[in-house]
């Protein structure tokens, strides 16, 4: 039978329970699905969580080393830094220690230094300098910081597990060939790139990140930046050279603009003038040209045949005073380079003794004391062409001062050999404007100390020339070794052995009536004439004076003598008198004139003769062939044999002694202690032994230590002999009549300074600071103590000018018990254990505004420029060729060889005294008003560093499974 399937088509019942199960099929899948799928992925996690702790700790580690790597490349720039900072692309000579280069290196920096940066410096605000100087910087800077960085990176890549890499223009190369293009031509190898680092993590599981970076140069801008420091003067920087010793110029021709000072500390002041010495300053063969003042405490003279010595005024052009008229900026006359405290100084208004300011070059008024403001003014003790220091003539050696001239003793002409008949030839000295003698009488019994005027060799065409007005305040002494006073019973030799500690104490001296005058027979034999017209109420008579020496056999008719005149007061008040002398002198000269004869002194005047002069001056009158006696009026004389008036001679007589003192004071001002009121300090460092307090056995090497013509007062008697009374005091002990022994009992506490010929033998059980310093040996008995006190030795050395005198020669700038009271701080320069601190520099060489310091006991300075301010501990020789700006000071002597221009130059000691450490060295000589100094940085003296620049750049970072 047939089945109908119609009858069911519209029918839905278990359409919803097939859907039911539909639905909860697909929903149980999805969800089985969904499991699977989450605990894939707490599996996947759990994976990944282990996977990103791996990674974490090598991205550290990788950190760890990039910064290491940064440390490294920060002490590269640093080192490049401090190369530029200290300059040392000046010198061919590279540093040492971290910053050192290889030579070739240092070379090349020179050389670019020399080609770009060095012909510009004359003029650093020129547009070449600000051109090339920056660029210069720039390039040097860059290469230096790669070779540092190169050198470092490699020096640490095994300690750091990294490896450097080096290359240019794309190819590798090695480190040395490298750091070899670093300093050439090159500049592709200055690309960024060219060196990199590349480093691996330490392995986890597998796993490493690998790092490359390349260095890049952290780029400096050259931003200008103005700084202001404000500091004062000090005089020791602001003279050309200054000298605690001598200044010699030896052959040659050399240039000096600017001061000189020589404090001459191995002389006293009081000079022997029988015995020629290298010292003061002196020309030996050369020809020098000195543009501004000169300061010597010792004498200006030449010692060698051609010896030339010009003074002049400041150079007109290039050249500054400005710093050292503002270092006695607050005087109260201006222009004066001395500290005119009218105190220490009084000056009467008699007269108008201090020259106005500003000066006035048609004046010629004759001012006591001088403007030296416009530089050509000497201060000297004698002025002189000597005989050479081994007793040779001299022949056309010549000094010109187109100033005024001050000296402690004479302008003299003294260039003949000594016992010899042959004198030197055709030397001069003129002086264009006023001469001031300082001295009227001879000091400790030398009566060579007094001022004159004296031609010992005028027959030889030797000439001195006086254009100016005059003070000469002293009289002309003639030596002999022997004399028989009235109403000796015979001769009478001073010393048959030469006196070591007043050398004029071995002879006996005649004065004569002549205070401007020559070596001369014509002369001298007035003394020796009969009296044609004797002063009323003079009692006349004649002494035998002889220049034999003391014979073994005392025989007086064998005995040679010269019979010299003297006159003596009735009234017994003046002995031996200059006024008979100079009447006598008087007559005889133009009793000589008017019979025909001629007389001459080679000493010429530029006109009328005004001033005042003690004695006679005999002056050539408009180049005249014999001279005519100047003078005052002699009552005694008719008319036609007066001398010729000295216009105004009676007043500037009476001017010069109201100031005699302050002169004095003021002229030792000038040659000992740089123009201030201090004293040149005297240190005992290296003397003594402080640990012992005492020096021995010093013998005859006390010559070099100290100055035994200051112990005796004008009649020959010792000073400061009685320990008694020693508290702060100065002691000289002479050999005792008993023998060689003294003996010093030190009873109670005593202080001070003693001084002891031959042995010492020191009892007692009291207490002694201070110093002893014995010639022979020091024995210490019973309980006696003995400390070395400095600040005693500091106060008795203030206090007491006598044993200032007496130590001068250890005369230095530094005090070193009260800084103020010295010129300079050599703690700024010393570290305790005595070593140099690192900021000073010892090597003079591409010196370019730098301060150096010479610590040995004799240096060399080379041919070569230089710019900066020199200090030296010992004595400095200046070889040919120098040419230095700047300022030079020496605790030695200086020697100048050959021709050299020494400049002072205030632009560069400006830029020295910039640095704070120098400006410490000489702040104890500070004085004056402030000095302000503005000026510009550039890259040169550290150029400010862009921010946000990094010194390498991270070019891969890859996290890799092994």
């Amino acid at each position: 039978m047939k089945f109908g399937t119609r009858l069911n088509l519209k029918s839905e019942k278990g359409n919803a329970l097939l859907m039911a199960l539909a639905v909860i099929f697909i929903l149980t899948s999805f969800g089985t699905v969904s499991l699977m799928t989450s605990v894939a992925n707490v599996k996947m996690s759990g994976k990944y969580k282990s996977w990103s702790k791996d990674y974490s700790i090598l991205d550290t580690n990788a950190e760890t080393k990039v910064n290491q790597i940064n440390s490294i490349l920060e002490e590269a720039e640093s080192n490049a830094q401090k190369y530029m900072d200290g300059q040392y692309y000046l010198s061919s000579m590279g540093p040492s220690g971290d910053l050192e280069i290889p030579d070739p290196a240092q070379k090349y920096i020179n050389g670019q230094w020399s080609t770009w940066v060095k012909p510009y410096l004359g003029d650093m605000e020129s547009e070449e300098y600000k051109n090339y100087q920056p660029i210069f910087v720039d390039n040097i800077l860059t290469r230096l910081y790669y070779y540092y960085a190169s050198k470092l990176l490699n020096n640490n890549a095994d300690a750091n597990g990294y490896a450097l890499l080096t290359q240019i223009d794309g190819s590798d190369i090695g480190l040395t060939d490298y750091q070899s293009n670093l300093f050439s031509s090159s500049t592709q190898i200055l690309n960024e790139g060219n060196l990199a680092v590349k480093l691996q993590t330490n392995t986890i599981k597998d796993k490493v990140i690998a790092v490359r970076l390349i260095v890049n140069y952290p780029t400096y801008e050259p931003v200008k930046q103005t700084k202001v420091v404000v500091f004062k003067g000090n005089p020791i920087w602001t003279n050309a050279i200054t000298a605690a010793g001598s200044i010699g110029f030896i052959n040659g021709s050399s240039t000096i603009k600017g001061d000189l000072f020589s404090a001459d500390k191995e002389e006293s002041l009081y000079l022997n003038d029988n015995h020629v010495k290298a010292s003061g300053i002196y020309s030996d063969g050369a020809q020098v040209s000195i543009y501004g003042n000169v300061y010597s405490k010792g004498n200006l003279h030449t010692i060698r045949s051609n010896s030339k010595m010009n003074i002049y005024k400041y150079p007109t052009e290039n050249f500054s005073i400005d710093l050292k008229s503002n270092v006695f900026a607050k005087n109260i006359y201006p222009g004066l380079f001395f500290e005119d405290d009218l105190e220490k100084y009084p000056i009467s208004t008699k007269y108008t003794y201090v020259e106005p300011y500003p000066v006035d070059s048609s004046d010629d008024t004759l001012y006591f004391i001088n403007q030296d403001i416009i530089g050509g003014n000497i201060y000297c003790n004698s002025l002189s062409v000597d005989r050479t220091v081994d007793d040779k003539k001299v022949d056309n050696a010549e000094i010109y001062a187109h100033g005024n001239v001050s000296t402690w003793n004479d302008i003299k002409m003294n260039n003949s050999i000594p016992g010899s008949l042959f004198d030197g030839k055709d030397s001069k000295i003129t002086v264009a404007k006023n001469f001031i003698g300082i001295n009227a009488e001879g000091h400790n019994g030398d009566p060579n100390a007094s001022s004159t005027v004296i031609n010992n060799t005028a027959l030889s065409g030797n000439t001195i020339t006086l254009n100016g007005k005059m003070i000469v305040p002293g009289t002309a002494w003639a030596e002999y070794a022997g004399v028989k006073k009235n109403g000796w019973e015979r001769f009478w030799w001073p010393g048959s052995k030469s006196n070591p500690i007043n050398p004029w104490l071995s002879y006996q001296y005649y004065q004569t009536g002549e205070s401007i005058t020559a070596k001369n027979a014509d002369i001298y034999s007035a003394y020796l004439s009969p009296v044609e017209h004797p002063v009323p109420s003079y009692n006349y008579s004649y002494e035998p004076y002889t220049i034999e020496a003391e014979p073994d056999s005392y025989v007086e008719a064998n005995i040679n003598s010269y019979y010299l005149m003297r006159g003596d007061n009735t009234s017994g008040s003046d002995t031996d008198s200059l006024i008979p002398k100079k009447s006598q002198l008087t007559d005889f000269i133009n009793s000589k004139k008017l019979s025909g004869g001629k007389v001459v002194s080679n000493i010429f005047s530029g006109g009328n003769v005004t001033g005042y002069a003690l004695g006679e001056a005999l002056l050539h009158r408009s180049k005249a062939s014999t001279v005519t006696v100047h003078g005052e009026p002699i009552s005694n004389l008719p008319d036609d044999l007066q001398p010729h008036q000295i216009i105004d001679n009676a007043d500037y007589h009476m001017y010069y002694f109201d100031i005699q003192s302050t002169l004095s004071k003021i002229f030792l001002s000038k040659v000992q202690n740089l123009g201030t009121l201090k004293k040149m300090p005297v240190s005992f460092e290296g003397f003594i032994d402080p640990s012992e307090g005492y020096r021995e056995n010093l013998g005859r090497d006390y010559e070099d230590y100290v100055d035994k013509s200051a112990v005796k007062d004008i009649n020959g008697n010792l000073l400061h002999s009685n320990p008694a009374e020693m508290t702060n005091a100065f002691v000289y002990l002479e050999l005792p009549s008993s023998g060689e022994t003294n003996i010093l009992n030190i009873s109670d506490s005593f202080s001070g300074i003693i001084y002891c010929e031959g042995n010492l033998k020191i009892t007692g059980s009291g207490n002694f600071n201070g110093a002893i310093i014995a010639e022979g040996n020091i024995t210490v008995v019973n309980d006696a103590s003995i400390s070395y006190d400095e600040e005693v030795i500091q106060n008795v050395l203030e206090k007491d000018n006598d044993a200032y005198c007496f130590f001068s020669k250890l005369s230095s700038f530094e005090n070193q018990t009260n800084k103020s009271k010295g010129f300079i701080d050599k703690s700024a320069i010393f570290n305790s254990d005595g070593s140099l601190r690192s900021w000073v520099k010892t090597d003079p060489t591409g010196m370019q505004k730098n301060f150096i310091y010479f610590k040995n006991n004799n240096s060399t300075l080379h041919s070569g420029n230089y710019q900066g301010i020199i200090y030296c501990e010992g004595n400095l020789n200046i070889e040919n060729g120098v040419t230095l700006n700047g300022a030079i000071i020496c605790e030695g002597n200086v020697t100048v060889e050959g021709g050299s221009t020494i400049t002072y130059d205030e632009k560069v000691i400006k830029n020295v005294l910039k640095d704070a450490n120098v400006r410490r060295f000489f702040a104890p000589g500070e004085m004056g008003s402030d000095i302000i100094s503005n000026y510009t940085t550039t890259a040169s003296d550290g150029a400010v560093r862009l921010t946000n620049v990094k010194r390498f750049q991270i070019v891969e970072w890859k996290e890799e499974q092994q």
